[in-house]
C-alpha cells in the first residue's frame, strides 16, 4: 500500500503544483491589466503600454477556409484516429500567416508587429465531417487546397475537424506590451501615419486579444479561481490519502 500511496501522492503533488502555477500566472497577468491604464496612441510616448483600437490593413493574406482578406490567419485540421478502445485527434495541418498592420484609436495610429506575440483570439470558423456527415462544398475545397482528401478507405468520409481564426480590417483589439516611437528605419510606417511601433522585445511581453478588457478580466478571474480550486482539491486528496490509508 505504501508504494501506491507514494505514487498517488506524487501524481497529486504534480497536479497541485501545475494548477498552482497556472493560477499564479493568470492572476499576475490579470493584475497587470488592472494596473495598466489605457494610453491614447496620440499621446503615448512609448514604454510598456496598454492600447485599444481598430485594425487598419496595410497588406493582407487570404484565409484558406473563409477566403477572406485578413492581417492574421491561423488554421488547423485534425483527424480522429482510433487505437483499440481509445483514440485521439491527430493534427494533419496547422499553419498561421500574418502581416504588419496599423492600430487606430481615433487619436493616432500605431504599427503592430504580431510576430512572437501571445494571442488570445476568438475562433471565427469551425467545421467537421465524418461517416454520416458530408463536408460542405466550401469545406471540401478548403481541404483539397491543403492536399487533404476528405474521403478515406472504401470512399467513407474521414473523421475530420477544422478551425480558422482571423483578424481582419475593423476588428477591435486590446494590446498590452512594449511600445516605441517610430524611427528612421520605420519610414514606411511613418508614411502611413503611424507614430508608434508595437512589437515583442527582449525581456518584455506582447499580448494581443480581440476580447474587450472587461471580457479578459472576467475570463481570467474565472480561470484563476478554477486553477486555485484544482490546487486545493489535489492537496486535499493528498491529505485524505494519508489520513485514511
Amino acid at each position: 500500500m505504501r508504494t501506491e500511496q507514494y505514487v498517488l501522492t506524487a501524481v497529486l503533488g504534480v497536479v497541485a503544483g501545475g494548477a498552482g502555477i497556472g493560477s499564479w500566472f493568470t492572476w499576475k497577468r490579470r493584475r497587470l491589466i488592472v494596473d495598466t491604464r489605457t494610453s491614447p496612441i496620440g499621446s503615448c510616448r512609448g514604454g510598456f503600454a496598454e492600447l485599444k483600437g481598430a485594425v487598419v490593413a496595410i497588406d493582407t493574406v487570404t484565409a484558406p477556409f473563409s477566403e477572406k482578406p485578413c492581417v492574421y490567419c491561423e488554421y488547423k485540421v485534425e483527424e480522429y484516429r482510433s487505437r483499440g478502445k481509445h483514440g485521439s485527434w491527430i493534427t494533419l495541418r496547422r499553419n498561421r500567416e500574418m502581416v504588419d498592420f496599423l492600430l487606430d484609436d481615433g487619436s493616432g495610429r500605431a504599427l503592430v508587429r504580431l510576430r512572437e506575440a501571445e494571442l488570445s483570439l476568438t475562433r471565427d470558423a469551425a467545421g467537421g465531417s465524418g461517416t454520416f456527415d458530408n463536408p460542405t462544398p466550401r469545406e471540401t475545397a478548403f481541404l483539397q487546397r491543403l492536399g487533404i482528401d476528405p474521403q478515406g478507405t472504401f470512399g467513407f468520409n474521414r473523421p475530420l475537424r477544422y478551425s480558422e481564426t482571423i483578424l481582419e480590417a475593423g476588428d477591435e483589439l486590446y494590446v498590452l506590451g512594449s511600445v516605441r516611437p517610430v524611427e528612421r528605419r520605420d519610414a514606411v510606417a511613418a508614411d502611413l501615419g503611424a507614430r508608434l511601433v508595437v512589437e515583442k522585445r527582449t525581456g518584455s511581453e506582447l499580448f494581443v486579444s480581440d476580447s474587450s478588457e472587461e471580457q479578459l478580466l472576467a475570463s481570467m478571474l474565472t480561470t484563476t479561481i478554477a486553477w486555485a480550486a484544482g490546487t486545493l482539491l489535489a492537496l486535499g486528496g493528498i491529505v485524505a490519502l494519508w489520513m485514511y490509508a
